[in-house]
């Protein structure tokens, strides 16, 4: 004689729905790493190159768009990197609405899924700007330029000052939490411990400290520029990416300062590369 248990039947069905978005989650979310660790292999490269004077050059997410574009079947091979930055994007907007891993509520992550919104939004645009590249070849923008005329843009509105400022400083400060968890911070959780061994997790644990501190420099300029550019009223001081990496080239042993940054970024990418085969979405 079988038994009807009251609620069993929802709870099923929560279950299900739980199951069906962590898996859409990670699918995203391998894809979204993917595509976010070939751009940072592409900056980095370029600024590497740049360092030890073999070409290449300081560039963001829009040098390394066109450098793709200029490839064979560039056209195709930008599309799909669009594609997978989108799906980061959606990624990031799925675990801030409705983390597959209810575990998490438990952690203390409230505050943290709030500031996967703007992390999407960022994504978003990037994917935006890549296919827009696609499309408009003759209409590229570099990232410097980009920064410039949306901090120009930002200014123009009331207190419009004061709110570069205060992405700035958000933008330094998220740049410094990265070098305090370069520090700090033990990654090894973030993977799928069993496929890797142990020589694999002190590996990956090396890469991501190195890729995140080298990260955390490009933000902390790109915010410090930020408010340099609220104080003097001036959108010409906003940089970017590039613009950070060609500043930090300008520096007194700028091209070794250039080097081992580019080479973090590169690690960086690599650790994408890595998250996207082995990453534990519940970390």
């Amino acid at each position: 004689m079988q038994t009807h248990h009251p609620g069993g039947g929802v709870r099923s069905s929560e279950a299900s729905r739980e199951r069906t978005t962590q898996v859409f989650a990670e699918a995203l979310a391998c894809v979204g790493h993917a595509s976010r660790g070939v751009v940072y292999l592409i900056i980095g490269s370029l600024a590497c190159m740049a360092a030890v004077g073999e070409g290449g050059s300081t560039t963001g997410f829009s040098g390394a768009f066109a450098m793709l574009l200029r490839q064979p079947f560039g056209q195709i091979m930008l599309m799909l990197l669009a594609c997978g930055l989108a799906c980061y994007g959606l990624c990031q907007m799925v675990m801030a609405v409705r983390h597959p891993h209810a575990a998490l509520a438990s952690k203390g992550v409230a505050a943290r899924r709030v500031t996967l919104i703007p992390v999407g939004l960022f994504y978003f645009g990037m994917a935006l700007a890549a296919a827009q590249l696609v499309r408009h070849a003759r209409r590229f923008r570099s990232d410097s330029q980009v920064a410039r005329d949306g901090t120009a843009t930002l200014m123009s509105y009331p207190l419009g000052r004061w709110a570069v400022a205060g992405v700035g400083i958000g933008i330094m400060i998220f740049g410094l939490y990265q070098l305090f968890s370069a520090y700090r911070g033990d990654r090894r959780h973030q993977f799928h411990s069993a496929a890797l061994g142990p020589a694999g997790r002190t590996w990956i644990e090396a890469i991501s400290r190195f890729g995140i501190g080298a990260r955390g420099i490009v933000f902390v300029t790109i915010g410090v520029f930020l408010i340099a550019a609220a104080y003097w009223k001036d959108p010409r001081q906003a940089r970017s990416v590039g613009g950070a990496l060609h500043t930090l080239a300008r520096q007194p042993y700028g091209p070794w300062i250039l080097g081992i940054v580019a080479l973090g970024l590169v690690a960086f990418g690599i650790r994408e590369l890595l998250m996207a085969a082995h990453r534990r979405l519940d970390a």
